[in-house]
């Protein structure tokens, strides 16, 4: 008995296991991600001065806005200057250095 793999593929893919692939092609096909953008976070000091440093005050630690963790959920407390940060406790990033 032969069996043919085009059928076995698709029956694969129908049942959602596999990557669909092109006819004649081994070119993979991934899935479309739904992409997502995080809104800014609104200053929290007069609007006359920057926001540059949020620090975290669970593990006191601050960020730059070029970090990956800048807008967390606990990086509620917010710096003008790098000195204030490091006055108030708090350690600099070890992964955006500021």
């Amino acid at each position: 008995m032969k069996i043919s793999l085009q059928l076995i593929g698709a029956a694969v893919a129908v049942a959602g296991c596999a990557w669909i692939f092109a006819s004649g092609s081994r070119k993979k096909e991934a899935p479309a991600r739904k992409q997502t953008t995080r809104p800014e976070s609104p200053p929290t000091v007069e609007s006359s001065s920057k926001i540059i440093y949020h620090g975290n005050v669970g593990s006191r630690v601050f960020h730059t806005p070029a970090c990956k963790y800048y807008h967390c959920k606990t990086c509620s407390e917010s710096f003008i200057r790098r000195e204030d940060a490091v006055a108030a406790g708090y350690k600099p990033c070890t992964l955006c250095l500021p």
